[in-house]
């Protein structure tokens, strides 16, 4: 705002901006971000429940195997109808003990709504690129779409789970930008017979060797633990497997990363 005089009177020059638009952007960034916070909460507590029923599971099946054989070996002996009690109490037990594990298991576990939902593909980049156009900005990130694969439709188990998969590479790329210099993400895909394969492609910092093998890990990270939870890249490949996908890397420190992902194709006539 400027102050003008002219002779005896005195203006005010200024200019106005309607920011609403970017207002409502910013208001829909950070609803989506609760969203996907909510949605990665979840999957951490499922990714967890099932690593420790995993890891407690296979000492009680070994367990159980022991006392059935044991059982076995002691019909032919002398024993009391009590320690027969004992065992048999102890594999019912083992039993109880499986059954809550499974429900444990299946405790945090995402809804079974909108299973095998049919998502236009190309329409969600798109969207959420636009939310994360901001952050890119600022951490010097050229975010770049190429939309050459139009139309394809894809069947996941979660309508979100799409826009997870693009929120989670995206902002990957925008951390390992870090704002130094300007450096670019491109997202393209090309289409083969009943598959996509999608490429999120950056000329940022690159991964280490030494951490390829790891980053699909739950819990894995590079960053400081209060700015990640180090279980993105597990959701990711957990959605895609789950519908007969997959996800691959190559990356050459210094110069970059690709990440490959590969999804089935709705064609026509599928039901």
């Amino acid at each position: 705002m400027n102050y003008l005089k002219y002779g005896s009177q005195e203006f005010i020059c200024g200019f106005a901006h309607d920011i609403t638009e970017r207002k409502q952007m910013e208001k829909e960034l950070i609803n989506f971000r609760e969203k996907m916070s909510r949605t990665e909460r979840l999957s951490t507590l499922g990714t967890i429940s099932a690593t420790v029923a995993h890891e407690i599971n296979q000492p009680l099946t070994v367990i159980r195997m022991l006392l059935q054989n044991t059982l076995e070996e002691l019909k032919s002996c002398e024993i009391s109808a009590a320690a027969m009690d004992y065992i048999k109490d102890s594999l019912a037990e083992v039993d109880r003990a499986s059954l809550m594990l499974h429900r444990f298991r299946g405790y945090f576990h995402l809804p079974e709504m909108g299973k095998n939902d049919i998502i236009d593909l190309w329409k969600i980049p798109s969207r959420i690129v636009n939310l994360l156009m901001e952050p890119a900005h600022w951490a010097k990130l050229n975010l770049v779409l190429d939309d050459d694969v139009n139309d394809v439709m894809v069947r996941l188990n979660y309508a979100v789970d799409m826009e997870q998969i693009f929120f989670i590479l995206i902002e990957n790329a925008i951390q390992a930008a870090k704002g130094n210099s300007w450096h670019a993400l491109t997202i393209s895909g090309s289409v083969e017979k009943d598959k996509i394969e999608l490429r999120f492609s950056d000329n940022c910092c690159g991964i280490k060797p030494e951490n390829l093998d790891k980053i699909f890990d739950p819990f894995f990270t590079t960053k400081p633990r209060t700015q990640a939870t180090g279980v993105g890249l597990c959701i990711v490949r957990r959605i895609l497997e789950d519908v007969g996908g997959n996800i691959r890397v190559e990356s050459q420190l210094g110069q970059g990363t690709t990440f490959f992902i590969t999804l089935p194709v709705k064609l026509h006539g599928d039901i």
